[in-house]
């Protein structure tokens, strides 16, 4: 079922990023937007099945909500001096961390990799083969300063994947209600952090209340189902780098999404991609999901 849920979050996603880019909503409105429509669209559906949790269950929501915020400011740091393609270029390096920090966390996981070394040979290989294609998929420079700039965000990066999977390991036998707060806890958090940030910059606070500016706010809707797809495909996966590696198909779906809805006004980029790293892109995602069944 991990596939599945990866799969649909990956699809989820194109959809999410065609619509904000055709949005076109303003930066500091769409960080506050982010926490705290999410925070209303889901309320209702919370306030009708409350259900309670351990108490470890809401720290590390709260905590991965914070380190997603902290990690956006980051992000966006970087983006706007050294370009978006920038940060894609080395974020994929996470998978591997996470791997690998998933069996130093859990031991036993090792063990089973152990005793199955031939799949264990296909999926590590299928893994770094994701990585590569990723990281080489487009030619863009990486200065040693841009690179310094994004180890916090590689690590922070890892870390809510992580946290993702331990938190969706509360779930007990309501695992879609659990993701629901899971969302609702860190878009609470994110929103929060955001608005403090927006009003810290003195803009003012009527142009969040603009009517058709929050008619745009339906993209949120399709931000929920990612993040409520993803923990699903979490609590299902052995290891949560798997789940990172098939959200990554994104883009690719954005290409075919793109080119054939008009309504998105999608333009390609000018920038040559390389066809033998999607092909082993694509490879390396199809070994990956036939040696963990």
């Amino acid at each position: 079922m991990w596939v599945l849920f990866s799969i649909l979050a990956s699809i989820a996603g194109a959809f999410y990023y065609l619509s904000t880019q055709n949005a076109k909503i303003n930066a500091n409105i769409f960080m506050v937007y982010r926490g705290w429509l999410i925070v209303f669209i889901l309320l209702p559906v919370l306030c009708v099945y409350p259900i309670r949790f351990s108490l470890n269950f809401y720290l590390m929501s709260l905590l991965q909500g914070a380190i997603v915020a902290y990690t956006d400011y980051l992000s966006f740091r970087v983006n706007k001096n050294y370009g978006a393609e920038t940060v894609s270029s080395i974020i994929p390096f996470s998978v591997i961390i996470v791997f690998c920090a998933w069996c130093l966390i859990h031991p036993s996981i090792v063990l089973n990799y152990l005793e199955t070394p031939v799949k264990t040979f296909f999926i590590i290989c299928s893994l770094c083969g994701v990585v590569y294609a990723l990281i080489n998929y487009r030619k863009t420079p990486l200065t040693k300063k841009a690179f310094r700039l994004l180890i916090p965000v590689l690590i922070l990066s890892s870390t809510i994947s992580i946290l993702n999977k331990l938190i969706m390991s509360y779930s007990g036998e309501n695992p879609l209600l659990c993701a629901c707060w899971r969302v609702w806890i860190l878009s609470l958090l994110i929103g929060i952090i955001h608005l403090k940030i927006y009003i810290k910059k003195g803009l003012p606070l009527k142009t969040l209340f603009d009517i058709q500016t929050l008619k745009k706010g339906y993209i949120f809707i399709l931000l929920i189902a990612v993040m409520i797809f993803k923990s699903l495909a979490m609590l299902r996966a052995q290891n949560p780098a798997y789940v990172s590696c098939l959200v990554y198909l994104t883009p690719i779906w954005i290409m075919l999404l793109g080119s054939q809805i008009k309504t998105f006004n999608f333009k390609k980029q000018n920038k040559l991609t390389s066809r033998k790293h999607k092909i082993l892109f694509l490879t390396s995602v199809i070994i990956l999901i036939l040696a963990t069944r």
